[in-house]
């Protein structure tokens, strides 16, 4: 059915109340009694009716004239790109609006825009299933999750490439590099790099059961006075926070980026490694980036270092 034809039903309803009224009752009261409607209601549709005829029993459109609030064009293409890209809800996406576009603009009306454009659900796997919630540990450097993703074809270049990944258990602080090699060299030269960039130190590395981390991995950590954590076989969500950031790498990176070559994509990794620790919020850390939390907890376990420390007097230090 039409609106069209609805239109036309819906007048001749009001018709009716205006012909039981003038050859029936003579009287508002009882035809508003037969027909379930109120005064007023009546009196409204029997003005139209007598100023415009039956053309005025028609249900007017109740949109506004003008929407003096509606958004800009660019920034709706804004926030629908910025939603196929990077997958983002609408708490996210209204605070990465306010912090780098410096627009204003509620998660209400995202969402609005997201169930305008069909984009309210978006595909993920099937069949979830409800994990245990996780701990983080209290000091940066007291557990690192190191895993290996692996990429797909780049370029033109056939060959299979591996992203090493190493991401801190507190501040979500991570490292990446791409290895042409899939084994054990990889790995011990990759946790050299990590230990290198990272400014503070590490206790534990947590791995799964690949042939990358067998007991040469694990020996070549004993040397440099890190123990070794292994994940139970079949059990990924142990190492859920370097899983979950492969599943950003492939849906802000690798989802929407082109690269001509490797060369192209490990410079541009270097990037999204930056933007990843220093520019890029984090839900879990109260909206802040890593960067910003392993500063603020350096700072707390120092000053805190500070405070139970014993004070000396001048006696003592004599």
């Amino acid at each position: 059915m039409t609106k069209k034809q609805e239109l036309d039903h819906q007048a001749k309803i009001k018709l009716r109340w205006i012909e039981h009224y003038e050859q029936i009752t003579k009287k508002v009261a009882p035809t508003c009694r037969y027909f379930g409607i109120s005064r007023g209601t009546f009196y409204v549709w029997y003005h139209r009716y007598l100023s415009l005829g039956q053309e005025g029993l028609r249900t007017k459109s109740s949109r506004p004239h003008k929407i003096t609030k509606q958004l800009p064009k660019d920034v709706v293409q804004t926030i629908i790109a910025l939603r196929q890209q990077r997958r983002y809800g609408p708490l996210r996406l209204s605070w990465y609006l306010k912090q780098k576009k410096n627009w204003y603009i509620s998660k209400t009306t995202i969402w609005r825009l997201f169930k305008e454009h069909g984009l309210n659900r978006l595909r993920y796997k099937k069949n979830w299933q409800r994990y245990p919630q996780h701990y983080s540990k209290p000091l940066p450097g007291d557990r690192l999750q190191i895993d290996v993703k692996f990429i797909d074809k780049i370029g033109l270049d056939n060959k299979k490439y591996y992203q090493f990944t190493a991401i801190d258990d507190c501040t979500r602080f991570r490292v990446l590099r791409i290895y042409d090699y899939h084994n054990v060299n990889s790995s011990v030269d990759f946790i050299n790099q990590v230990k290198e960039v990272l400014p503070f130190a590490i206790k534990q590395i947590q791995t799964d059961n690949g042939t990358e981390f067998s007991d040469q991995f694990s020996w070549h950590l004993q040397d440099l006075g890190i123990s070794h954590r292994k994940t139970r076989v079949r059990n990924t969500e142990e190492n859920g926070k370097v899983e979950r950031s492969h599943r950003t790498d492939q849906e802000e990176f690798y989802g929407v980026n082109r690269f001509v070559s490797i060369q192209h994509c490990i410079k541009l990794l270097k990037n999204w490694e930056k933007e990843y620790n220093e520019d890029r919020p984090h839900m879990a850390l109260g909206w802040k980036t890593p960067k910003e939390y392993l500063q603020e907890k350096l700072k707390n376990h120092i000053s805190s270092q500070v405070l139970i420390s014993p004070v000396k007097t001048v006696q003592q230090v004599a």
